[in-house]
């Protein structure tokens, strides 16, 4: 009698490879730290007068830098496809939008972490 081997479903998910995973560990980083940035951002340039709102646009760049980057390695890290990549990315323009966004591509990046093994915290993932 032969055994019957099961095939995997389409749906089930393959572990991702260390070089994949290193890519959605330090994208989820960045991408964390994006989050922040962005949260940061009206305060600084609105209520501390001191700083003045040059300060706030500068705060605004890095933070839509440091999101694109980080985005950019977690979707090449977890295989994302083009169209989700380019409507992530738009995002980043849309205010509010982009704190959402930043926070489920943080969420997939946690799960994808999980499953591979990792401590996932608030501050980012180890081993």
């Amino acid at each position: 009698m032969k055994k019957r081997t099961q095939k995997p479903s389409p749906t089930a998910r393959t572990p991702l490879e260390n070089d994949k995973l290193e890519f959605v560990l330090k994208g989820q980083r960045l991408v964390l730290l994006a989050a922040i940035l962005t949260v940061i951002t009206p305060f600084v340039s609105d209520y501390l007068p001191m700083f003045g709102r040059l300060t706030g646009g500068f705060f605004w760049l890095g933070a839509l830098i440091v999101a694109l980057v980080g985005l950019d390695r977690v979707s090449r890290g977890m295989e994302t496809s083009q169209g989700i990549k380019a409507a992530i990315i738009i995002s980043q323009f849309i205010p509010f939008a982009n704190l959402i966004s930043l926070l489920i591509v943080n969420f997939k990046a946690a799960q994808v972490l999980r499953e591979a093994g990792y401590q996932v915290g608030i501050w980012g993932a180890h081993k």
